[in-house]
């Protein structure tokens, strides 16, 4: 439980101080999602033409406006959907990656599992991006609700696969050591 802690504010001071204020993983990151989406909804609406852009933007928060670097998937001239940093998955890949972390097993198969499970969250989080905009365009009243709820729940649901998985593999090995 204190290592854990102890890499929870690890993670949270090097984020917050330095990789967060000049976008290091996440410009990167919800780059390759937004271009990725717009791939993705090229292959499921062939007749459509989606392209992602990186776009500075006032974007309304409880304080009021806040300027933010957002990815953009267009369709022709129409935004579709508008991926901000915080929605990159970043920090759900480092959640799972910190679970695995602080499970008892070889460095080797936390490695393995981490690059794995980082991968796979990523294409899990371009369908999802991929999805909210497939309903944006065709059930627009049901897309806030899947946006929201339904794809986050797929989201969440996913990892705690992994790491049951993973957890799973590592009880067996342990126990056969």
């Amino acid at each position: 439980m204190s290592r854990a802690l102890m890499l929870l504010v690890v993670w949270k001071v090097l984020y917050l101080l330095v990789l967060e204020p000049k976008r290091i993983l996440d410009r990167p990151l919800t780059d390759a999602l937004g271009q990725q989406s717009a791939w993705l909804l090229n292959k499921v609406m062939p007749a459509e033409h989606f392209v992602s852009r990186d776009q500075l933007q006032n974007v309304p928060t409880e304080n009021g406006p806040v300027l933010m670097h957002l990815q953009n998937v267009y369709m022709g001239r129409r935004m579709v959907v508008s991926i901000e940093d915080t929605c990159n998955g970043l920090e759900l890949m480092i959640l799972y990656a910190g679970f695995i972390i602080c499970l008892p097993a070889l460095l080797r198969d936390k490695v393995i599992y981490i690059i794995a499970g980082m991968i796979m969250i990523h294409i899990v989080n371009v369908i999802r991006c991929s999805g909210v905009g497939y309903m944006i365009l065709n059930y627009p009243a049901h897309a806030n609700f899947t946006h929201h709820y339904v794809f986050t729940f797929i989201v969440y649901g996913f990892i705690m696969l992994l790491w049951y998985f993973f957890s799973n593999r590592i009880v067996l090995k342990v126990a056969h050591e």
